[in-house]
């Protein structure tokens, strides 16, 4: 769910101009950052779907509630590549915030 939201958030500050923001982008830092966030939209939302097709009531809680997604991730996602899917959810997105609050 923060993945989401922080891609939105940079999505946002991609279309205003960088002299407005008051700092210089790099443009090879910024693909990464943003293949980091994609990275972590398409692991989420298929630990999502994965989460309302066992249940809606799973797939709900799973959407609201940050600590119940990374038990669900962890515990009760079922995936031939569940290691990769998990580790590209939980720390893309981790990195890519960082990486977004470094280059200030």
């Amino acid at each position: 769910m923060n993945c989401l939201l922080g891609f939105l958030a940079y999505m946002g500050e991609v279309t205003q101009p960088s002299w407005l923001l008051g700092r210089k982008r790099s443009v090879m830092f910024t693909l990464i950052e943003f293949g980091l966030y994609l990275i972590c939209v398409v692991c989420t939302v298929v630990i999502l779907v994965d989460a309302f097709k066992k249940s809606l009531i799973s797939g709900f809680v799973c959407l609201l509630c940050g600590l119940y997604y990374i038990y669900y991730a962890i515990f009760e996602f079922k995936h031939p590549n569940k290691f990769l899917v998990v580790l590209g959810s939980l720390l893309s997105g981790g990195v890519a915030g960082a990486m977004h609050f470094v280059r200030k």
